[in-house]
């Protein structure tokens, strides 16, 4: 059993690697991330912070809190992104109109745990006749995500064993997409997961395996694998011209640029971090130090009887208010009828439109996707329908 491979393993010289489910895919890519950091890494980015509001607000879904997307994004410091939380809140909602009924048990942020791995399941069902997992993704590219599922599906069977139906079914949901992928996972995919950690658990700290999966790596700082992979994409990027490079060489590159990039990050984070004990010493005759940069925020509704005293009219204010989308639906949803929330924000949007009240802008960003089409098999095909 578990136990007993465990305690042979260790008696062998190593020990086996005990991996959340959501750093699996990184752990197998390259044993060695799942060694343990003396320098700390802060990897919160934008896209992170996106992804936790958006988690908030499925976990809230669940539970009697009231899901209000300005204070969600003022909490995660994404106010400049409202309008993508509503998005990507409102593909969550319509996600889980489809997969409530293949979780008759639900329940969120489940905490799970085993010998292998421990983390917590954004949703899940066990009722003794059928287990089933999911996990949101709120990220533009399909990743190697079959392995996270398998270890919360793991976890779910040592905690509360496998159901009659014989598999746990584990679900991602790409929000983004609005699509789903769905895994099965009998106690043989278990018990090889199992036998494939214990193996790669001999291989911490001594294979290393650099590349895209370095850039949230714990283990990044103090690397010398990836010391050296930045160093040979720096060198291949300074001696090769933009402008002379064939398309081939600009997707081939586009891995390695996106590492530097977040190497420049990290540098800039712990610059800061450095900067708040005191000044430091460019070399060059100059010092480096923060700056407070105040940024005036005006309430509008304590200002709004100032300024039409002034004599500003509402064409005026109009010019320079700015009104988000998201928050916008937030208060039409509080007005509501109780139930009638969703139809109150479908009316409204409908009348915003019919009074051409409502434009889109369109801003090109650089995005990685596979070259086909992708095409979500429907859940009731693959999930079974709970009786």
């Amino acid at each position: 059993m578990v136990a007993g491979e465990i305690g042979e393993s260790v008696a062998q010289g190593f020990a086996v690697a005990k991996v959340r489910p959501s750093s699996q895919p990184r752990f197998w890519e390259c044993a060695s991330s799942a060694g343990v950091p003396v320098t700390q890494c802060d990897s919160e980015s934008l896209p992170s912070k996106l992804g936790n509001a958006v988690h908030e607000y499925a976990d809230n879904m669940f539970g009697a809190a009231v899901n209000d997307l300005s204070a969600l994004a003022r909490k995660h410091d994404v106010l400049g992104e409202i309008d993508e939380l509503e998005f990507l809140c409102r593909n969550v909602g319509r996600a889980w109109d489809t997969l409530a009924p293949y979780f008759p048990d639900a329940k969120a942020e489940v905490a799970l745990s085993s010998v292998l791995t421990e983390g917590t399941a954004d949703f899940l069902s066990h009722d003794g006749k059928t287990a089933a997992v999911g996990d949101w993704k709120t990220g533009r590219v399909e990743r190697n995500y079959r392995r996270q599922l398998m270890a919360y599906a793991y976890a779910l069977r040592a905690e509360r064993g496998m159901p009659a139906s014989g598999e746990i079914v584990a679900v991602v949901v790409w929000v983004r997409l609005g699509t789903f992928d769905v895994e099965r996972f009998t106690d043989t995919d278990l018990d090889d997961f199992r036998a494939g950690v214990v193996a790669r658990s001999k291989d911490i700290g001594r294979v290393y395996n650099p590349g895209e999966s370095c850039v949230y790596c714990p283990m990044r700082l103090e690397c010398p694998a990836r010391q050296s992979y930045l160093n040979a994409s720096a060198g291949l990027l300074e001696s090769m011209s933009p402008r002379a490079m064939t398309p081939a060489d600009m997707g081939a590159l586009y891995s390695r640029a996106k590492m530097l990039g977040a190497a420049l990050d990290d540098y800039h984070g712990a610059l800061k971090m450095l900067l708040k004990e005191g000044p430091v010493e460019t070399g060059h005759g100059t010092v480096l130090q923060l700056k407070d940069v105040e940024r005036d925020t005006i309430d509008p509704q304590r200002a709004w009887p100032v300024l039409t005293g002034l004599g500003l009219n509402d064409e005026d204010l109009a010019r320079c208010v700015k009104m988000g989308k998201g928050a916008l639906m937030d208060v039409v949803g509080e007005r509501a009828e109780k139930g009638m929330k969703g139809k109150r924000r479908a009316m409204v949007l409908k009348e915003l439109e019919n009074a051409e009240a409502i434009s889109v802008t369109v801003h090109q960003q650089v995005e990685e996707v596979k070259p086909s089409t992708v095409v979500a098999t429907p859940v009731a095909a693959i999930i079974p329908v709970v009786g």
